[in-house]
């Protein structure tokens, strides 16, 4: 693999230097800005392979510049990661909103941002040197996410794209047109089958490839939010554990049943503290 061009923002100089230090010049060559207004002119004048930026910056902030960077026609090939002082001040869904590859909080071990950043050119590069795809695609990895928040925020900005879930040698699709769901595979799963599978797996890593690259059968039409609640609800009468009622009773909008598993329980916890609950009942 080639030099690494990074662009590093960020207000605190100590964190910029110690960054510096420990990346290899042979490896990479990196340029660092204090703020973002300055980290977007650098951006537009070298085009660096990846950007890693702090959301807090005076004038032009964090969420801002990674959105002007992905809708810059000079810049928005460019993988971005984001990076937050603290964990309350992190908002992953808008993290998707604005396109962001991957986010770090700190403090983070210098080994984790150096595997990310690998992670992400490998994909740049395979996807430069891969003569099957004939059109622009972005991918982004989303592990961090649960696939029930990527399909809710993707539904409601309307995106059409692949989302592809793999684990161990279990993969999946999901296709998205405009942000309904138009298909899925998992094994020898097709449509409501296959979401229903994968809204089930835990541990998955999951990817999303900007458009479709291939044809499909249509086997879905369903917006995200009317599938998640078919699907939860399946979820519900097959596993038989327990869930507090008012959570339930915001979902679906009746009197809590008292039977659904565990992982359930816990997706249905970080939909509701993520505020998703009033986008389901629409």
């Amino acid at each position: 693999m080639p030099q690494i061009n990074l662009l590093i923002i960020d207000g605190d100089d100590n964190f910029l230097k110690e960054i510096k230090s420990r990346l290899s010049p042979d490896r990479f060559q990196v340029r660092t800005a204090d703020n973002c207004r300055e980290g977007m002119e650098i951006a537009q004048r070298v085009r660096p392979d990846l950007i890693i930026s702090n959301i807090d910056s005076p004038k032009l902030d964090g969420w801002s510049f990674c959105q002007l960077v992905k809708t810059n026609p000079l810049t928005e090939d460019i993988p971005f990661i984001l990076v937050s002082d603290k964990k309350d001040d992190f908002n992953p869904l808008k993290a998707v909103e604005v396109e962001s590859d991957d986010f770090l909080v700190k403090p983070f071990g210098f080994d984790d941002l150096l595997a990310r950043v690998e992670i992400i050119m490998k994909r740049v590069y395979s996807k430069k040197e891969s003569s099957s795809l004939h059109s622009k695609t972005a991918s982004a990895s989303f592990s961090h996410l649960s696939l029930a928040d990527l399909l809710q925020v993707l539904g409601m900005n309307q995106k059409t794209c692949t989302i592809m879930i793999e684990k161990g040698e279990l993969k999946g699709q999901i296709f998205m047109e405009a942000g309904v769901i138009k298909h899925a595979l998992l094994g020898d799963l097709k449509g409501d089958a296959a979401v229903y599978e994968q809204l089930r797996l835990t541990g998955a890593e999951i990817f999303i490839n900007d458009g479709i690259s291939e044809i499909y059968e249509t086997t879905i039409d369903k917006k995200p939010e009317a599938l998640l609640l078919t699907q939860l609800t399946r979820l519900d009468k097959d596993k038989k554990a327990t869930l507090h009622e008012p959570m339930l009773d915001k979902l679906f909008g009746q009197e809590a049943s008292s039977n659904l598993t565990p992982d359930l329980q816990k997706g249905l916890e970080r939909i509701e503290s993520l505020g998703l609950i009033r986008r389901l009942r629409k």
